[in-house]
This record gives C-alpha cells, sequence and structure tokens, in this order.
C-alpha cells in the first residue's frame, strides 16, 4: 500500500512479480515430481528411472529457486526467475519428447502447460511472455531437429501450431492484464491522494477552531467520510447563532442560573458538552 501512495508504479509491480512468482516456483514444486505417474503408465519402463531423474533435478532447482526468492526482497530483476523456471521445466520436458521419438511423442503438451503456466502466473509485461514462449518453443526445436534428426513435418507442423497459438494467447492475456493493472494503480493513486488532502484540510480547520475561530468554513465537496465531516461541521455552523440567541433569552429570565440549570438549558437546544 506504501508503493501506492508513493506513486511508484515500478517497484509496486516488482513486488506483485516477486509474490506470485513464490507461488509459480511453489506449485511447480510440486506439479513437476507429481507428473511422474504419467510417466510410469505412458513411458517405456526403461526410459522410467531417466525421466524420475530429470525431474528430480528440475524439482530441485525449482525448490533453490523459491528459496532464493523468499530470502531476497522484491526488485527490478525479480522477473529473471520467471525465465529460469520457464526454461528449467521446458528444457527436461523437451528432453522426454527427444527420449519418446521427437516431435511424433504428445509429451509436447506439458511445454504448453509451462508456457501457460509461467506467462499467466506472472504479471510482468507482454514482451516477457512473448520471449519466454518463443524460447520454449525453440528449445523444444532446436533439441528435437538435433537429437532426433526427426523429418515427420506433418508431427511438426502439429506441434509448433498449437504452441505458437498458446504463447500468442498468453501474450495477448498479459497485455491486458498488465493495462489493468494499470489502471486499478492510477485509480487507487488517485483515491489515495485524494483522502490525504481531503484529511489535511480537516486537520487545518481543527487547527483554526481550537484557536476559537468559527467563522472558517469548508470548500470541498466528497462524497466520503471527511464530507460527511464537512456538512454536519457547516450545519453546526448555521444552526450556532440560533442556539446562542436561545440559550442567551433563557438565561436572562434564570436570574439566578445554577450549573445543573445551565446544562438543562443547553440540553434543551441539542447542544453536548464535553
Amino acid at each position: 500500500m506504501n508503493n501506492i501512495s508513493n506513486g511508484d508504479f515500478s517497484a509496486y509491480i516488482h513486488g506483485l512479480i516477486h509474490s506470485w512468482l513464490k507461488t509459480l516456483l511453489l506449485l511447480g514444486s510440486i506439479l513437476v515430481p507429481g507428473f511422474l505417474i504419467l510417466d510410469y503408465v505412458i513411458a517405456p519402463h526403461e526410459l522410467f528411472s531417466r525421466f524420475v531423474v530429470y525431474r528430480f533435478l528440475s524439482t530441485a532447482l525449482l525448490i533453490i529457486q523459491y528459496v532464493i526468492l523468499r530470502i531476497l526482497k522484491p526488485g527490478r530483476f525479480s522477473f529473471i526467475h520467471g525465465y529460469l523456471a520457464a526454461l528449467n521445466t521446458g528444457f527436461v520436458i523437451a528432453l522426454m519428447t527427444v527420449d519418446l521419438g521427437g516431435f511424433s511423442s504428445g509429451y509436447y503438451a506439458g511445454l504448453n502447460l509451462v508456457i501457460i503456466g509461467v506467462n499467466l502466473l506472472t504479471p510482468w509485461q507482454f514482451i516477457h511472455s512473448l520471449i519466454n514462449g518463443l524460447a520454449v518453443v525453440g528449445m523444444y526445436v532446436g533439441l528435437n531437429f538435433v537429437r532426433s534428426q526427426s523429418s515427420d513435418y506433418v508431427n511438426i507442423f502439429n506441434n509448433l501450431f498449437f504452441m505458437v497459438s498458446t504463447v500468442v494467447l498468453t501474450t495477448s492475456f498479459s497485455y491486458l492484464r498488465f493495462k489493468q493493472l494499470k489502471s486499478e494503480y492510477d485509480l487507487r493513486s488517485m483515491l489515495t491522494n485524494a483522502q490525504v488532502d481531503e484529511i489535511q484540510a480537516l486537520a487545518n480547520i481543527a487547527a483554526v477552531i481550537a484557536r476559537g475561530d468559527l467563522t472558517v468554513t469548508l470548500d470541498s465537496s466528497s462524497d466520503g467520510a471527511a464530507g460527511a465531516l464537512e456538512r454536519s461541521f457547516n450545519v453546526m455552523l448555521c444552526d450556532m447563532p440560533r442556539w446562542t440567541k436561545t440559550v442567551m433569552i433563557k438565561m436572562k429570565k434564570e436570574k439566578k442560573t445554577r450549573p445543573s440549570r445551565m446544562l438543562a438549558i443547553l440540553g434543551s437546544q441539542n447542544i453536548k458538552i464535553g
């Protein structure tokens, strides 16, 4: 909230990215080893132990990143951990596709999950989502071309079509979300500044009244709590001459007005003392 009051959107968004990345890394450290269930069912038995090693190393790196983010404070380079998480898990899944037959393997769907997870759970600018998504796609294509030497162009076109579509969709979402975050930030900043101005104005009025000057008036027209206080104060000032006149008339009729009687007179005019 302090960041909003200070009008520093960069610090605000850096803190948001830092916080959301911790959630992303925590989810990743659970889901990456959790997919061993799928490996056990689908992958050949001789590859299962290799996949266990892949996922163990990937999970260990995610946990290390999570601990680092817990220790470090939000900063302008916090977003780098989003890239590292995507490259880490994306590289492992791309290696699995190579082991499972290259572009003919359905494991490429896991790369779509990586792109979606990182781009949607990291509130960065759309350019980062675009670069991150294309980096994962490029890593997938590069590893499979180099390692498997595949020429299955039908599967290549099919897989890349879906992966690039995922990049486009998540990049568009990142653009709209960042724009919305900026709009909400600006609105909250305006409201905060308006409240500060009202409170300062009321404090100044209170200081004038404390010196005994009741001729002061307020010029703001807020609909909030400060505005309600302003209207009540102006009503009190308008009624003050009538109260004073009534009290003086009754006091003249009472030659010896005891304190208890004075309070009764004031009470009849709805004037509270103390």
